[in-house]
């Protein structure tokens, strides 16, 4: 089976060590962190990425063509809403975001949001590549809004509002992950917990989805399979996402 995954890198560390011992011909292409906030720039990215690969197979660029085009995403912000399946079969996680991802499921993670709510989930990579974390971050933001507006009262009014959307929060909670030793980041994320008077929590990951995706285990209730010809819709329904006729 031949597998073209298109991933977040978020999934760099749980992915890569899944498909090394995967026995699938796999190939990975890796997309920026972080873009399910801007889910208009996210979905254009997805498409030129999908549009990349098809030139690549149409020009013989690609010797071998894929089986399965796999998105390492969940919904993200309906940013994989619209993204259709040309000659290859694309295949869709059921999950809200990478949450469920790290999570192992849809169900695990809607159970978890609606007995935590109000949480600013982590893992190892967030940590990683999330500086908002940081030790020194709300020093660095206030020079680099002085630097542009260089008005304190502006940048007191903008430090507030920084400090504001943290209040939306009651937790931190941290996905672990038997991948590798994590315990500098799960240390990091309890420093930002304290600091911003948050409760941690600690929630033990699970890569059984990830683990089905490098294996091309596509079942209907963690997969959506979008045929040749059709697109992903978005749904109410708890399968989230359907397949439609472009």
């Amino acid at each position: 089976m031949r597998i073209y995954i298109l991933g977040c890198r978020v999934l760099t560390r749980e992915l890569s060590a899944l498909i090394a011992g995967s026995k699938n011909d796999i190939d990975l292409a890796w997309m920026p962190q972080g873009m399910h906030d801007t889910p208009v720039i996210l979905h254009n990215q997805l498409e030129s990425a999908l549009e990349e690969l098809y030139r690549q197979i149409d020009k013989k660029m690609q010797k071998r063509v894929p089986d399965y085009i796999v998105l390492g995403y969940g919904l993200c912000s309906k940013s994989i809403v619209g993204l259709k399946a040309e000659k290859i079969p694309l295949v869709a996680p059921r999950t809200e975001d990478c949450i469920g991802l790290f999570l192992g499921s849809q169900d695990r993670y809607l159970d978890y949001f609606s007995r935590y709510q109000g949480t600013y989930w982590l893992n190892s990579r967030w940590v990683e590549d999330c500086p908002d974390i940081d030790d020194d971050f709300e020093d660095r933001l206030r020079e680099e809004y002085m630097e542009q507006y260089e008005d304190e009262d502006t940048v007191d009014y903008l430090m507030d509002m920084h400090r504001e959307s943290l209040r939306n929060y009651q937790y931190v909670g941290y996905i672990g992950t038997d991948t590798f030793d994590d315990t500098r980041e799960k240390e990091q994320a309890k420093k930002f917990a304290a600091r911003n008077s948050l409760q941690f929590l600690e929630k033990e990951g699970n890569n059984c989805i990830l683990q089905k995706m490098v294996n091309a285990d596509f079942d209907e209730k963690n997969f959506l399979i979008v045929p040749p010809g059709y697109k992903i819709e978005y749904t109410n329904g708890p399968e989230r996402i359907i397949a439609v006729p472009v």
